[in-house]
């Protein structure tokens, strides 16, 4: 059988055995070959209004490529575990051969026949040890050996694969399902300007969902939002922020969750005067009016420490020297 276009052909038998070449002889007589020099293929034409399906050959995709790497990966892995596997069953053979040699060696020549069948029983219970040893020991081999050279399955390469930064490999897993962002959330409206964290990455799922860690706290990241828990702490949140800001390249943040949520990443943004701005207009206004203030006081804080510094320096060198800020004072006075 062969569709309208000549481009695909199937046995007709494979179809249903009504189609076999004996039932079809039974209902339509003797089967004749085909003559293309005589007749030529008639080609119909679809009807009017109806679309024509036909088969085109499609470029191969990035996953392909990703798959033909796994295929040969995975083959490397089985070809060096048949070689480690003959190599020591060849050890193997050779100890048997050693220990038959040395108890052949140690069999008794001259002696009465019960002395002489006491000790053969004594040589062959020392070789059957011997062998149950180094059976034992090349069976723990082999198994470590399956282990350490165990071929991954298609999804456990692509996971090991966005683990180590491979971006082809982190979208083909996300193409195998998305998960669904959590009420509180960070993310950009360019989704498209983005990059790879990869050194923050802990853990990647089977459909391509990273997880980073910053302490106690764990964020999800599925490609287009940052997910947080509601109790995130605020040194979670900041560096949540931190991430989001590398991962959309200095974008205008958008954050999504409780007023209150957003109230703490405005709050932690000014205290740790990030480069950052949201796309909230309140959220972003709420920002710059704390922004001076938080930067003051962490301004007091390292004067403070200065002096304090100052003071310690010189007292520990038998020296009294009165602060920046109380000569200040004096000379005000």
């Amino acid at each position: 059988m062969v569709d309208h276009t000549g481009t695909i052909a199937v046995k007709a038998s494979s179809i249903t055995r009504d189609f076999s070449k004996a039932k079809l002889e039974k209902r339509l007589g003797v089967f004749v070959p085909y003559d293309v020099s005589r007749t030529t293929l008639h080609t119909p034409t679809p009807p009017s209004g109806k679309p024509q399906s036909t088969y085109q050959k499609l470029p191969i995709s990035s996953t392909s490529q990703l798959y033909q790497q796994y295929r040969q990966e995975n083959d490397a892995i089985r070809q060096e575990r048949k070689t480690q596997l003959a190599t020591l069953w060849n050890q193997q053979k050779q100890s048997m051969q050693r220990i038959a040699a040395t108890a052949r060696l140690n069999l008794p020549r001259a002696a009465s026949y019960h002395l002489k069948r006491t000790l053969r029983l004594q040589v062959r219970n020392t070789a059957n040890a011997a062998i149950a040893n180094v059976r034992r020991s090349m069976s723990q081999q082999r198994q470590e050996i399956r282990n350490q050279h165990k071929p991954l399955s298609y999804i456990e390469w692509l996971k090991r694969e966005a683990g180590r930064g491979n971006i082809p490999a982190i979208y083909a897993l996300r193409k195998r399902g998305a998960v669904a962002p959590a009420l509180v959330n960070i993310t950009a409206r360019d989704l498209h300007n983005t990059r790879l964290i990869a050194d923050k990455i802990a853990h990647v799922t089977g459909r391509g969902t990273l997880f980073y860690r910053g302490g106690q706290d764990v964020f999800r990241d599925n490609g287009s939002h940052i997910s947080l828990k509601l109790e995130v702490s605020d040194a979670g949140i900041q560096t949540a922020l931190r991430i989001a800001m590398a991962k959309f390249n200095g974008q205008p943040l958008t954050v999504n969750g409780t007023e209150e949520f957003k109230k703490r990443c405005v709050a932690v943004a000014a205290k740790e005067n990030l480069r950052l701005t949201f796309t909230d207009p309140d959220m972003e206004r709420n920002r710059n009016a704390r922004l001076p203030e938080e930067v003051a006081e962490m301004i007091i804080k390292k004067i403070s420490l200065k002096e304090k510094g100052f003071v310690k320096e010189h007292a520990r060198n038998g020296i009294q020297h009165e602060s920046p800020r109380s000569q200040n004072r004096g000379i005000a006075r």
